[in-house]
């Protein structure tokens, strides 16, 4: 008989998300790569799996096409590695595409572990990380490539019978030391699958697009990181999504493709969504209109306060279409930051635009460990990575410091070739610090090792610092401290454009900022430089490195004073150079050269506009009959500091 009670619970069942569903069922099998593999081409194998551009065209690739690329990859590994012994770790590294996930599985298929590895590192660091791995062969495009992708795609091979592995191994990024190889097997894996359940029940958006269909991810974090391994590739590719594959990692091409194809989720690190909400701030500076820019996204949080999921909408497609039409499209329901720190400002301007904008926490030896899916924007602006997910047990001390117990840990680390494994009744040390919020969701303080401890014994987050004096400027902020003498240093690392003018903006605005830290907090030495910084996986900066460089001079570094000069009365008697440029200033800003001493600061003092500040150095330029390199040779803003590199740069 059809009961009511029947009635509801069929009709429960048709209004579940069909990943619910799939989870569930999946629950009750077998937990390894093996029943994910067979799982996801059963259910999807009809589905488009991923969309990449070949010269001017896209293409699509269904389900049942990346298995006919799987199983001749594992013909053809089975044939090269046929000297290799089965369940021996084999380096895959290679940027992310179809053949990535193709090699991947075919691996397993054919009986190897994959040891997921960074294309761009250099052949001494991958053979490093393949010893401590054990891994004696190495398919990559590189130079030391013993499989190429030529050699698996383009040649025949006699069918095998599938012999699965079930392990794959990472490696960490490295930001405080040497990298390690942690192991997950196929258990690990399932379990963290099966964590989506938990999001999807409470956050629908993270399975669809905006027309309610699957979900379309972009190939933004490489696989062989944690962040890209699991949240893009492996739950996205098992719960039947599209991949969005990228012809490269430029700026342009990441934004076109978003654009263009229609792009729904975007996980991404840190770097990606601080360098955009960079570029918006700069273009209201560019046209007086920041202040407007503000005070419009905080109305857009005010709404979106009242009316979450309208308001979300009404911002993105109604009252920024016009910014986010250029910016990052208007197809994007779901946004997830992971990796690293990102900036208070950073979550405000992204999620005032109408991009929700979510946190995630996790880490190569963990997994991923966190997710703050709520819909509300007051969630999403407060910094938070919510709570770990229900699959693990964790503990917070008094101090906030997180430890973990789980299935999706990893099962062990590898050393000189040997898994030793982790004693699963054991909490793992995520060596991570956090605040537990009013509403019990955690946010990162900071990493036990990588701290600057001031003079009165206060701990500090360096991301904390570097928020506090960072500009829209700057390509990047490094606050570290010392090895030896425990000073705290800056590092300014300047954009690739930025012109004079906008460097002297940049030190007064650092050492304006520099009087709002901590009172325990003192700046030793302030640099500014052009070069490149030692980033690891998903662009964190290696501090570590970043005081060994500077001391070893890697890091070409021009140091500056920390203080604006007092301006007193001196009774040094003017240089001619400094009197003529006086009279310089005096013309570009239409003024008596009494008004203008040495120390005058044109951009404090004067008010200086960019345009003025070029024409004042071109006018000095010409007087002397030089080309002045200010960008590159030094800071000038008085007449004092210019009169000083004119004749330095005369007398050389």
């Amino acid at each position: 008989m059809l009961t009511l009670s029947k009635i509801k619970e069929v009709k429960g069942l048709f209004m579940k998300s069909p990943w619910v569903v799939q989870l569930d069922e999946f629950r009750k099998k077998d937990f390894s790569f093996k029943s994910i593999y067979e799982d996801m081409m059963e259910r999807h194998h009809s589905h488009t799996f991923a969309e990449y551009q070949e010269k001017e065209e896209i293409k699509t690739l269904s389900y049942s096409d990346l298995d006919i690329m799987v199983k001749k990859a594992a013909n053809a590994l089975s044939f090269l590695l046929s000297k290799t012994k089965k369940d021996s770790f084999v380096g895959l590294s290679l940027k992310n595409s179809p053949e990535w996930v193709a090699v991947f599985y075919g691996l397993l298929m054919a009986g190897y572990n994959p040891l997921l590895l960074d294309p761009s590192k250099k052949s001494e660091e991958i053979n490093d990380i393949m010893k401590t791995a054990g891994a004696a062969m190495l398919i990559s495009e590189g130079e030391n490539k013993d499989i190429s992708l030529d050699d698996i795609f383009n040649k025949s091979y006699e069918e095998i019978k599938p012999v699965w592995a079930d392990k794959f191994a990472l490696h960490t990024s490295g930001t405080t030391g040497s990298p390690k190889v942690f192991v997950y097997d196929g258990v690990s894996m399932s379990s963290q699958l099966y964590a989506a359940r938990e999001i999807v029940l409470k956050n629908k958006m993270i399975s669809m697009n905006d027309k309610g269909k699957r979900a379309k991810i972009i190939a933004l974090v490489p696989f062989f990181h944690i962040f890209g391994f699991m949240g893009t590739f492996l739950w996205y590719t098992y719960l039947g999504g599209e991949i969005i594959f990228l012809k490269s990692l430029s700026s342009e091409d990441i934004k076109n493709t978003i654009i263009n194809q229609k792009v729904s989720h975007i996980f991404a690190v840190p770097l990606i969504y601080d360098s955009v909400a960079t570029k918006i701030v700069m273009e209201a500076k560019k046209t007086n209109s920041e202040e407007k820019l503000y005070k419009a996204i905080d109305a857009s949080i005010s709404l979106q306060k009242s009316f979450p999921v309208f308001g979300q909408w009404l911002a993105q497609k109604v009252i920024f279409r016009k910014i986010n039409k250029n910016i990052l499209g208007l197809s994007l329901i779901f946004m997830i930051s992971g990796g690293g720190h990102i900036k208070d400002e950073t979550l405000r301007i992204m999620n005032g635009l109408g991009y929700p904008l979510y946190q995630g926490y996790g880490m190569s030896e963990a997994n991923i460990v966190s997710l703050d899916y709520s819909k509300k924007i007051t969630d999403r602006i407060e910094n938070s990575i919510g709570k770990p997910f229900e699959i693990y047990s964790y503990e917070l001390s008094s101090e906030g410091d997180l430890k973990l117990k789980g299935d999706s840990l990893s099962i062990g680390r590898m050393i000189d070739g040997k898994l030793i494994k982790r004693d699963k009744s054991d909490f793992f040390d995520t060596l991570d610090v956090f605040d537990c919020l009013d509403n019990q969701k955690l946010s990162v303080k900071y990493r036990k090792d990588d701290i600057i401890v001031a003079e009165n014994g206060e701990n500090y987050s360096p991301f904390e610092l570097e928020d506090k004096l960072s500009s829209p400027y700057l390509e990047r902020c490094v606050v570290y401290q010392d090895s030896v003498d425990k000073k705290i240093n800056l590092l300014l690392k300047e954009n690739i454009n930025t012109d004079p003018y906008q460097k002297v903006i940049i030190l007064n605005e650092t050492k304006k900022n520099i009087e709002k830290l901590p009172l325990g907090i003192r700046i030793d030495k302030i640099y500014i430089t052009t070069s490149s910084l030692p980033e690891a996986i998903g662009g964190k900066i290696q501090r570590f490195k970043v005081e060994r460089m500077i001391k070893e001079g890697k890091i070409k570094v021009e140091e500056i004073e920390k203080k604006n000069k007092e301006k007193t009365k001196s009774d040094k008697p003017i240089s001619p150079v400094t009197k003529d440029i006086i009279d310089i200033f005096a013309r570009v800003y239409n003024l008596n050269p009494e008004d203008i001493s040495p120390d005058t600061q044109c951009i404090q003092d004067l008010g200086s506009t960019s345009m003025d500040y070029i024409y004042l150095v071109n006018e000095i330029a010409d007087k002397y009959g030089i080309v002045a390199d200010f960008e590159h040779d030094a800071i000038c803003e008085t007449p004092e500091s210019f009169a000083e590199y004119i004749e330095n740069k005369i007398s050389s």
